[in-house]
């Protein structure tokens, strides 16, 4: 009796397996990006939303990438939470001549999305990523790719392994399926540059390159160099009420925008749905997201801002109403045309008929 022996074979250095952190995985990511970056025609997208990570990372990108070949890009979900300041931000983080392109969401931002749905995202289903940041950053890779006449892109991500177990699973460097074409006309590769960072190293990154994080972080630069973490500054930059903040980061929000504070819980009622639950006795219960952040509110604000927000949602909802009851009628009539078009290849035009039956 034979055995059939499989042999797997070994890489010489593994990019992406269990030593994806260390030192040497991290040099051989980066020797990938700067020979891909010999090509001129190779394109790298830069996504920025302001925070600290992507901040660094955008420093790591320019370190291997010659400055001709970057485009920046945010996603912008609003002025309702989209800190006050950010956009001025990230535009000191961009060097001079290099693009910058703001990206949205053609139909709706943040607010519009959760009055539709009639209900907020969750860390579960973050639709908040996926419609407002991931969709619009990808029509826009398409269409950029595509002018310029480019075969190979790089979706660069400031993501980092330390911030979460989910996180810590992905791969750095890899191939990008919703934007990578069958037909090699066009790649994507998702690159993460400082994957491999820690918070500290984040900052160190960011004060190293001559630049400063964006304000609500509040730190700072001691004499010897070694950045000093605020103790009631923020820990993220995302939105100004995130489904992802802390209670820190969603008092410092209450304090800091006292009417955007109104103007969230406002949503809440208006939907009759929370940003945050929590579970009591195997049961989940909504918490309020006065209740959650624990300070006061304009009661008045909360009700004048409800009138405005039941306005919108009733003409987001009769907007989307038409906009099916179009695609719906544009259905049908291209059914009716092609089976048209099947009976005159059937039976021929009614001209021919007339002409048979002379």
């Amino acid at each position: 009796m034979t055995t059939k022996t499989t042999i797997k074979q070994a890489d010489m250095f593994d990019i992406n397996g269990p030593d994806k952190l260390s030192t040497e995985s991290v040099y051989q990511r980066e020797e990938i990006i700067r020979q891909y970056a010999k090509d001129p025609n190779t394109v790298f997208y830069i996504s920025v939303s302001g925070g600290k990570d992507g901040q660094a990372m955008s420093i790591l990108v320019r370190k291997i990438v010659p400055l001709a070949q970057i485009v920046f890009v945010h996603a912008h979900l609003g002025d309702a939470v989209e800190h006050d300041g950010i956009m001025a931000h990230i535009k000191e983080t961009v060097p001079e001549g290099v693009p910058f392109h703001v990206v949205k969401n053609k139909l709706r931002d943040f607010i519009g999305m959760v009055l539709l749905r009639g209900m907020f995202p969750s860390p579960k289903y973050r639709t908040c990523t996926s419609d407002l940041k991931t969709n619009p950053i990808d029509s826009f890779i398409r269409k950029d790719m595509a002018e310029r006449g480019a075969t190979v892109g790089f979706n660069c991500i400031g993501l980092r392994s330390e911030e979460s177990v989910p996180r810590s699973g992905r791969n750095p460097l890899f191939v990008n399926n919703r934007l990578t074409l069958k037909s090699g006309k066009r790649t994507v590769y998702d690159f993460l540059p400082a994957f491999h960072l820690t918070e500290t190293e984040v900052f160190e990154t960011i004060y190293g390159a001559g630049e400063k994080p964006f304000g609500v972080y509040g730190t700072e630069q001691d004499t010897t160099g070694d950045v000093v973490l605020s103790k009631s500054g923020n820990t993220r930059v995302s939105c100004k009420f995130c489904i992802m903040g802390n209670v820190r980061d969603l008092r410092n929000a209450a304090e800091w925008y006292p009417e955007r504070y109104a103007q969230m819980i406002a949503v809440e009622r208006v939907i009759g749905h929370t940003m945050f639950t929590k579970t009591v006795k195997k049961e989940v219960v909504p918490v309020p997201l006065e209740e959650k952040v624990g300070l006061p509110f304009d009661e008045v604000a909360v009700r004048r801002w409800m009138m405005v927000l039941s306005n919108q949602r009733q003409a987001l909802l009769k907007d989307k109403e038409e906009r099916e009851a179009e695609k719906l009628a544009n259905r049908e009539a291209k059914k009716a045309e092609a089976a048209k078009k099947k009976v005159s290849k059937k039976y021929g035009s009614s001209e021919d008929n007339l002409t048979l039956a002379i």
